[in-house]
Formats: structure tokens, C-alpha cells, sequence
């Protein structure tokens, strides 16, 4: 919401609700309430909104709440309680809204609740720009009452909610992975309506079954079931294509469920988008499949793939969209562009819209103007932060090593993305936001760290939702916690979140993640969301801890995000699972470990952040110790800080709540403890474990003994959280915890012991080693002063700086920067860079005057089809500042960025 917008809104709160004495729902006898709805309204009788009605209408019934639905105000007895459900543009509701001067534009999916009059009736109107918006009016007062003991009482507006998305697409996805783990909820119909019913709740907008991501590839399938999707769903006159082993009836029973799903997720207004992520037919080294793939060939793959999705979308008319990864993956080569245009004939066959989404990876050109031929909605989506989840940001760069790797570039005069070899757009947005682009952009947020363990954070979702819309992009499509749980043939039959202790198997696994849900949900709709959407469920479900249940999972629910962010020794999710670290060694450059994806050598200190404009490696801050060298970065020790930090607040929170909650022996809260010890002990292990490495970076460098003892010290202080870790598991989940069927991917925490001990031990030996003469010779002062630094507990270093954000620019003219900064600054760089992943940011030393600081992005540089990004560097007497920078969360956009004028 623009300023202007914001300011009206808030004059309804200042002047509107003072004027007209606040209706009590609390007060009065009568245990009922009457609904409104006008049979003119459209909006309000939109199947979506009767269906949100209907489940207000169960809420009351708990709280023995009787409820009436009437036509009419005039229908409604005088003095008792009533609610108006209607489109905003209906009579009833514009009659109330114009009453309380509520005049600005809302967009789609925005809604009000607010108490006015009607016929001399005061009445609380709840009320949406569409139906979707009213679903969510209506859901909400659903919610009030669910989670309260005195509903009418949380009836009461003495203030209205004015609300709108910040973001156009919140999207969750699901991926069936498994045969054994994922046939269970699939043909579940009340999970799948309690689970669509709860994302609709939480303001979700769209939701993606996913097929054919239980592989990367076609090759070495065991479990193939719904890998190559369209046999398993269909038979299609005129080809003799089917899935051996696989009857008829299950077939069948397969359509029926996915036709089901699609429906019930239309009946809530969600959004129901199909995910066909694997088109391969040629299952490499796959000797025995348990199903078989029969009847096609390289002749007939793409008119069978054609037909196959035709016949899908007429069966299932609630699809409204599909989700297609289109590069080798997918199991089609690359240059095979013919098999797309040919699949993509389905799409003007099937005689409606249909949203097409192809993953970004590698995507060119010519497959962005295939796509563009079908007249449909397209849109690119790129990976958040690589396979993983970071801090609550969009990053600012990618990994060195995938930006020179292949063989690229970039044409200007073409209207395009870039040509040849694209490896930067592997685990990033790439070059795909141009100003021009006929396409689409939203983030699908990896599943990272598997999530297995329970997460949810206000902070982070609520920054997640800031981020999400950056540059115009739609918004994001979030992995379901466990997506890949189970994955190539890994899986095991039971409960999905991996408890040994069957006590604290949820009876649906998402069930378990109902605090996560919210967080985002809510938050990407409303980054600004009140604090009570969140409390409202803790007060129910920790009663008498809810504040510490809160504090303690932000803390823990931080860490992961973080270590993601400054160790990224592989952007492939199916190698590197920090919840369940496979170590990587700092000492042993000859270590056997899965990281093939870093630079050499492989070691713990050479490891780049997944953002490294703004976040130093380990070996790249020690050196700068001893060189004397000024980096503008957050550094290894800042991030150790903060792990340190989020653990101990994590933990100490967590034992308040253990002395206060009312329900002793709640199972959520023992999950929650569970999870959330284990976090806190990641966050000490990394932390220590860091602050080792820069030691023994400052020992190779110098051969200083006394920063090897301290290298070794915190080592096996982190040797001792990890043991925690192993401790606070065993007996609480299952020794084989499976997300795919490598060694890197299954087991638990124990498993990973030896490595870290091994990597111990080599540590110590170096002490009884004779000094090699190629060190670095660095005097002992200087040593000192580094050892120090890196076992120091500074603060984080903060500038009141003056700077007027540059909004937009003119192509090919050059822009004009100034920045004020406090008395004292040494030297101030600005920092600018295309928002395009495949090119290297700019730096130019800006020019003093006096507190001012002038700088130019020249002419040439702005000559361009991409928006720009810029932020300072700034030189104090405390040390580096970078501005605006990332606040004390690491949860916000760190630079600014300026849109093309169009």
C-alpha cells in the first residue's frame, strides 16, 4: 500500500470508528448470530464464499453459537447480533464503507472487516474486493472464534481490518516422492480437506502437486511410481502406452483422486496448479523399476505426451495451471525444442487458460518464445537460494563459481535472455528480470534442509513476504516441510516425520507444521500481519508458555536460515542437508566428502557463502587479518555471533516455557523442545566450528601454536554440541531418516559423529608437527590481534546515515549519488550491479565533500533493459559499514534497487 492509500486507510480508524459507538457483540442475551447475504451479490455467492461461510457456521456450532442465514438486513430481529458477508461493490456493503469514508482502490484478494450500520442495524460487515477476498474476511472471524473462549467477545472490530496481498502468488507445494511414504495422504479425501481447508485459512492462493520429482534425472529409478506421470493417471485411445504392474483399477482410482483434489482446491478458491516435472522416457541403468514404463518410444513420446495432457486437462477442468521443468532434468534434451512445441499444442486443444510455469533453470530464448506461441499466462521460476532457504532476502549474488562457469553472454540489441551456456541460472534468478520481459517471475523456495524439524518465525516469514514481490515478481511457491521425504526409493512405511517415539506422530504429517503454515502464509499475504494471527494459536495450543513457545522457536527457527547463507559448500539440496550435517573437513583437503560443487580446495574454510558480495568466507576474512585489509562484508565472526546468540536465546526461552505451559504432557510442545534443542546445538556447532576454522587459517598462515590450541579447543567444543545434538534425538527419531538413498541423505545425527571426530583428531596431530618454512611470517602482535578479532563478541556495527533512495532512471543517462555519513568515515565505495546473476557487481570509490559522498553510475552503464541495485560500503573508525545493509535479524533487503522508467 502506497502512502496516500495507507493515510486514508488510516483515517478510517482515527475518524470513522470515534463517531459511531462500537457495537458489543458480547453483550445481550441471544447466543445467536444472523449472516446476510444478498441474493443479488455475486460475490458473496460465489461457491468459494458459501463454502468459507459454511465453515464459520461449524466454528460457532463448537462454541454452541446458533447462526441463521437471511436475505436481507430488514430480516434480522431488532437487537440481535449480525453479520453482513458480501462483495465489496454490493449495496449493503458500499452503503456501510462509504458511511466510514472508506473510498481507496484495493486490489484483488483484499478485504474488510468493520462495524457500521445498516437499517438502524449495527452490524459487522465482512466484505472482499472478490470472492477469494470475502473467503478470507469470512476465515478469519473463523479463526477468532476457533481459537477462542469468549468468540463474541473476539467478535468485536473497535477497529477495522483493511487488508491486501503483498504478494499476488503464495503458493505451497507437495510432491508425491514415494510410493510406500506418499499413496497414504494421497488418497486421503478428509486430509485433503482439512489440508486445503488449513492453507486457504492461512491465505495461500495457489497449491502445486508435484509428479516426477522423486529423480533428477531418469536414471538409476527403483521407485517410478508417478515419474512419468500420464500412464498413471490415463489410458489414451489410440496408444497402447501403460505402466507395467500397474492395474487398471489403481489407474483409475489415481485419476479420481487427482480430479478430487483439484476440485476441493477450486471449491476454496485456491488455486490449483499440476506439477509435470518429469517427460523422460529413457531410464538409464534402471535394470528393474517397479513399474515398468511400456508402449512409447522416441517416435511417439511427444504426440503421446501431447494427447496424454489434452485428454488430463479436459478430465480434471479445475487445473488451472501447470508446472513443467524444461531443461535436461526433465528427462528431454535441451535442443530438443520440438518435443515442447509439440507437448505445448495441448494447451490451445483443451479450450481454457492454463497458466504455464516452466522452472528457470538453463531456460532460453527459444523456450521462453515457444511458451509465449500458446497465447497462455507464462511464468519463470527460479530457485530463492539455490535448493536451499536462506535469510529473508532475495541475495544479492550467486556463487563465483557459477557465474564464470560455461561458456555465455549477453547481446543487448537482442530482446532476450542471454545465449550459450547458463549455469548462473542455476540457483538464482539469473538474467531473467529485464524490464520487457512478456513473462512472469516467481521464487520456489527450495526445500534446503529438508525441514524436518519444526520451524516457524514471524521475523523470517514476515521478511520473506517483504522480498518476495521483488521487482514485480509474483510472489513465491514454498516447498511443503518433508517434500522429498522418502525420495529415490528411500522410502519407509509409517509415519512421514520420522519418529521413533510413535507418540509424536501427528495423524497428518503437515499437522506437525501448523505453525509454520501460518507464519508464512499469513505473512506473505500481509507482511504487516497483527501479532494476535500468530498468539491467538499459541495461547490454544502452549497455554500458559505461549510467549516463550514464541521467543524460543524465532531463535531456533533463524539458525538454519543462517548457516545456509554463509556456508554453501553445495547448492544441491540432495548433497548438502545441513540439519543433518555430513561433515566437511577443516584440516584434510584429502577428506573423503560429497561437496563436489565448491571451489578447490575442498575444506571447511574455503567454502563461499551463498551470497558472497555480502558475506565473507572464512579464508578470505583471516587472510584479511593478517594482511591488514579492510573487507565490506559481513564477516565469519558476525554470523558465529549470531548463531551464538539465536542458540543461547532459543534454549533459555525454551526452559521458561518448560516451567510455565499449563499442559505438561502436551505432544506439541514436546515436539517443539525436541526440535528446538536440536537447532540450538546446529546453531553452537557451526558456530564454534567456524571460529575454529578462521583459527586454523591464522596457524596455516603462520604456524602460531597458541591459534592452534584455540582452533582445537573450539573444535571439540563443537564435537560436544554435535554430541548434544545425537543425545537429544536418540529415542525421539528413527536411526534411518530418509530424503533420498545416499549415505549424505539418510541416518541421523550419530551417524555424522565419527567424521567430526576424525577431523578432531587430525587438528591435534599438527600440534607435535615441526613449523613448515613456507609460512607466512607475521609478527606475534599482529597474530595476537587477529586471534582476538576472530574470538571476539562485538556488536554489530550500525551508521545513522542520510541517503534519498533513487526510485527509477532513464536509460543511457547516468545517475547522481550522494550519501551523507557520520563524521569520521575513511572512505565510502558504492556498490551498483544489473539485477542479473550473471554478471559481477560494480565498485567505484565515491568522492568526499566534507560529510557528503558523491558518485556516478555512468551513462553506459544504465544503457540497459535490467533494473539496477545499489548499496555503500562505508570506511569508520569502528570498522566496515555496509548501507543500508542488513539489519540485526539479517532479515531485510540490504540494497536498493531502481526500476527503469517505462
Amino acid at each position: 500500500m502506497d502512502r496516500r492509500h495507507f493515510l486514508k486507510v488510516s483515517a478510517i480508524t482515527t475518524a470513522g470508528i470515534v463517531l459511531t459507538p462500537a457495537f458489543k457483540f458480547a453483550e445481550g442475551s441471544s447466543n445467536r448470530i444472523y449472516f446476510v447475504i444478498d441474493p443479488d451479490d455475486s460475490i458473496a455467492n460465489e461457491q468459494s464464499s458459501k463454502w468459507a461461510l459454511r465453515q464459520l457456521q461449524a466454528e460457532l456450532r463448537v462454541k454452541n453459537i446458533e447462526s441463521l442465514v437471511v436475505q436481507s438486513i430488514s430480516a434480522v430481529p431488532e437487537g440481535e447480533k449480525s453479520i453482513i458477508a458480501a462483495g465489496r461493490g454490493s449495496k449493503l456493503a458500499q452503503s456501510i464503507l462509504k458511511l466510514k469514508n472508506v473510498k481507496v482502490y484495493m486490489p484483488p484478494e483484499s478485504l474488510e472487516i468493520i462495524e457500521g450500520q445498516a437499517e438502524n442495524h449495527t452490524v459487522l460487515l465482512a466484505s472482499g474486493n472478490d470472492s477469494q477476498g470475502l473467503v478470507y474476511s469470512l476465515l478469519e472471524l473463523a479463526d477468532r472464534v476457533h481459537y477462542s473462549a469468549l468468540p463474541f467477545k473476539d467478535l468485536e472490530f473497535p477497529e477495522p481490518i483493511v487488508e491486501q496481498p503483498a504478494n499476488k502468488v503464495r503458493s505451497i507445494y507437495r510432491s508425491f516422492a514415494s510410493e510406500v511414504e506418499d499413496k497414504p495422504w494421497f488418497y486421503d479425501k478428509e486430509m485433503w480437506k482439512k489440508y486445503l481447508s488449513m492453507l486457504a485459512a492461512q491465505r495461500f492462493n495457489r497449491f502445486q502437486l508435484a509428479f516426477g520429482m522423486g529423480y533428477n534425472t531418469p536414471n538409476h529409478i527403483t521407485d517410478s511410481y508417478f515419474l512419468f506421470a500420464y500412464p498413471f493417471l490415463l489410458k489414451v485411445p489410440g496408444y497402447e502406452v501403460k505402466m507395467g504392474n500397474l492395474p487398471d483399477t489403481e489407474r483409475d482410482r489415481n485419476l479420481e483422486a487427482l480430479k478430487f483434489i483439484s476440485e476441493e482446491a477450486a471449491l476454496r478458491g485456491i488455486q490449483f496448479q499440476l506439477g509435470l516435472w518429469s517427460h523422460g522416457i529413457d531410464w538409464k541403468n534402471s535394470p528393474d523399476p517397479n513399474y515398468p514404463l511400456i508402449g512409447i518410444n522416441s517416435n511417439n513420446q511427444a504426440i503421446y505426451c501431447r494427447d496424454a495432457l489434452t485428454l488430463l486437462l479436459k478430465e480434471c477442468p479445475s487445473i488451472s495451471g501447470i508446472t513443467f521443468r524444461v531443461h535436461g532434468e526433465s528427462g528431454v534434451p535441451e535442443s530438443d525444442y520440438e518435443f515442447w512445441v509439440t507437448l505445448f499444442e495441448a494447451f490451445n486443444k483443451c479450450g481454457r487458460k492454463i497458466r504455464i510455469d516452466m522452472h528457470a533453470k538453463n531456460v532460453k530464448q527459444k523456450m521462453i518464445d515457444i511458451a509465449l506461441a500458446t497465447g497462455m499466462e507464462i511464468t519463470l521460476s527460479p530457485k530463492y537460494w539455490g535448493e536451499h532457504q536462506g535469510v529473508g532476502y532475495i541475495p544479492a549474488s550467486i556463487r563465483d563459481r557459477e557465474i564464470r562457469k560455461g561458456n555465455w553472454k549477453y547481446v543487448e540489441e537482442l530482446t532476450g535472455v542471454g545465449l550459450g551456456s547458463r549455469n548462473f541460472t542455476r540457483y538464482s534468478y539469473g538474467d531473467y528480470y529485464r524490464e520487457d520481459r512478456p513473462y512472469e517471475i516467481l521464487h520456489r523456495i527450495w526445500p534446503g534442509t529438508q525441514h524436518l524439524l519444526l520451524s516457524g518465525d514471524p521475523v523470517l516469514s514476515s521478511a520473506y513476504g517483504k522480498a518476495s514481490s521483488f521487482c514485480g515478481s509474483l510472489g513465491y511457491d514454498l516447498l511443503d516441510p518433508l517434500t522429498f521425504k522418502g525420495r529415490r526409493g528411500s522410502g519407509h512405511k509409517g509415519g512421514r516425520c520420522g519418529y521413533e517415539d510413535e507418540t509424536l506422530e501427528p495423524k497428518y504429517d503437515w499437522e506437525k507444521f501448523l505453525y509454520t503454515y501460518r507464519t508464512y502464509g499469513r505473512m506473505a499475504y500481509n507482511p504487516k500481519s497483527s501479532p494476535d494471527v500468530w498468539r491467538r494459536f499459541l495461547r490454544v495450543e502452549f497455554t500458559g508458555a505461549e510467549e516463550f513457545v514464541e521467543k524460543s522457536m524465532s531463535g531456533a527457527s533463524q539458525i538454519l536460515p543462517l548457516i545456509t547463507t554463509v556456508h554453501g559448500p553445495s547448492a544441491d539440496c540432495s548433497v548438502y542437508w545441513p540439519e543433518i550435517y555430513t561433515n566437511m573437513s577443516i584440516v584434510n583437503v584429502e577428506e573423503k566428502q560429497p561437496y563436489k560443487d565448491t571451489d578447490d580446495p575442498k575444506v571447511f574454510g574455503n567454502v563461499s557463502s551463498f551470497d558472497p558480495q555480502f558475506f565473507s568466507s572464512i579464508n578470505e576474512f583471516a587472510d584479511s587479518l593478517l594482511d591488514d585489509k579492510t573487507l565490506q562484508k559481513y564477516s565469519p565472526v558476525e554470523a558465529a555471533e549470531r548463531l551464538e546468540y539465536l542458540s543461547m536465546a532459543s534454549i533459555e526461552n525454551l526452559r521458561k516455557a518448560e516451567g510455565s505451559i499449563k499442559k505438561k504432557n502436551s505432544v506439541s510442545f514436546k515436539r517443539l523442545s525436541y526440535d528446538v534443542k536440536i537447532q540450538a546445538e546446529l546453531g553452537n556447532f557451526f558456530a564454534l566450528k567456524i571460529r575454529s576454522a578462521m583459527l586454523w587459517r591464522i596457524f596455516e598462515n603462520t604456524g602460531d601454536k597458541d591459534a592452534l590450541k584455540k582452533a582445537i579447543s573450539k573444535y571439540e567444543n563443537a564435537g560436544g554440541a554435535w554430541k548434544k545434538i545425537a543425545a537429544a534425538a536418540n529415542g525421539v527419531y528413527v536411526k534411518d531418516i530418509s530424503f533420498g538413498d545416499r549415505n549424505v541423505l539418510r541416518g541421523d545425527w550419530a551417524d555424522r559423529l565419527g567424521a567430526i571426530n576424525r577431523d578432531i583428531i587430525e587438528m591435534q596431530k599438527s600440534l607435535t608437527q615441526t613449523k613448515p618454512d613456507n609460512k607466512v611470517q607475521a609478527d606475534k602482535e599482529k597474530i595476537d590481534k587477529a586471534v582476538k578479532a576472530i574470538l571476539a563478541h562485538p556488536e554489530r556495527k550500525f551508521e545513522v546515515c542520510e541517503h534519498i533512495p533513487i526510485i527509477s532512471f532513464k536509460g543511457g543517462e547516468e545517475i547522481k549519488v550522494k550519501i551523507s555519513v557520520p563524521t569520521g568515515a575513511k572512505n565510502v565505495n558504492l556498490y551498483y550491479r544489473h539485477v542479473n546473476q550473471g554478471v559481477y557487481w560494480q565498485m567505484q570509490t565515491m568522492q568526499s565533500e566534507g560529510k557528503n559522498f558523491l558518485g556516478t553510475i555512468p551513462s553506459d552503464y544504465t544503457r540497459t533493459k535490467f533494473p539496477l541495485q545499489y548499496y555503500f560500503g562505508i570506511d569508520t573508525e569502528k570498522g566496515p559499514v555496509i548501507f543500508p545493509g542488513l539489519d540485526e535479524n539479517f532479515m531485510n533487503q540490504p540494497y536498493y534497487v531502481v526500476r527503469l522508467e517505462r
